[in-house]
């Protein structure tokens, strides 16, 4: 059952009154909330807010759609990361580790019930503007990490003293003037297809034999073998 805003020792003394009539006046002001995307047009979005209003006999009060919001990209001059909100599933995953600082926003209502399961719901209490209903937005004024993606001038740096695993179905490289490989060891699991020239100057060993030309070179024969300084004709 919905339990009305007020209650009657909200007025029973001058303070509890101006306490209500505070609680009053910040609840008509919005700062952080939960919102899901609803449409997506570019750059812009529109989006329902997610924690339901409360009206006066504490039953839900829907919110309306906002409409055309900018999406905030992390960007650095002309380097971004570009990530189009969606109705999907596309994510930067970057677990937060014990020690680390960062920012809290501190959600206007009480989140808990959406945080529970992830739909629109009314407050989970009447807090409002609560510890308990943070949210950590990322960190600042950490130590310098390890591992790390760097927009730096006109170059893209991936470092990581570990391993570093991409996975799809497909893969695709486009370097228009060059691409190179740097290790002691590089294993190509799987059939490989030159279409250009290929230049070995170390030494090659090719176990599972190979055929040049379609002729096999680990075993082929030559015709027209005689002793003396004569040549043998072409392989077979």
């Amino acid at each position: 059952m919905a339990q009305p805003l007020s209650n009657p020792t909200d007025v029973n003394s001058e303070i509890n009154a101006q306490d209500f009539m505070l609680r009053q006046f910040l609840g008509k002001h919005v700062f952080i909330t939960l919102g899901q995307v609803v449409a997506v047009e570019g750059e812009f979005i529109d989006v329902r807010p997610m924690v339901m209003g409360v009206a006066a006999d504490g039953s839900p009060v829907e919110h309306e759609v906002i409409y055309n919001l900018p999406v905030w990209r992390l960007q650095g001059g002309s380097n971004a990361v570009i990530m189009p909100p969606h109705v999907g599933s596309n994510a930067v995953i970057m677990p937060p580790h014990v020690g680390d600082i960062g920012f809290l926003g501190i959600c206007d209502r009480d989140i808990s019930a959406v945080k529970a399961t992830r739909q629109a719901a009314m407050p989970g209490s009447k807090r409002t503007h609560n510890y308990a209903d943070a949210i950590w937005l990322g960190g600042v004024l950490n130590s310098a990490p390890v591992q790390f993606v760097e927009f730096a001038d006109n170059q893209i740096r991936v470092i990581s003293p570990w391993k570093v695993e991409i996975s799809a179905p497909e893969g695709i490289v486009n370097a228009s003037k060059s691409f190179t490989v740097n290790s002691p060891k590089i294993a190509l699991n799987g059939d490989a297809a030159v279409s250009q020239g290929l230049n070995v100057t170390g030494q090659s060993e090719l176990s599972g034999g190979a055929q040049i030309g379609g002729i096999d070179f680990g075993y082929h024969v030559h015709s027209g073998v005689k002793s003396g300084g004569s040549t043998t004709q072409g392989p077979q």
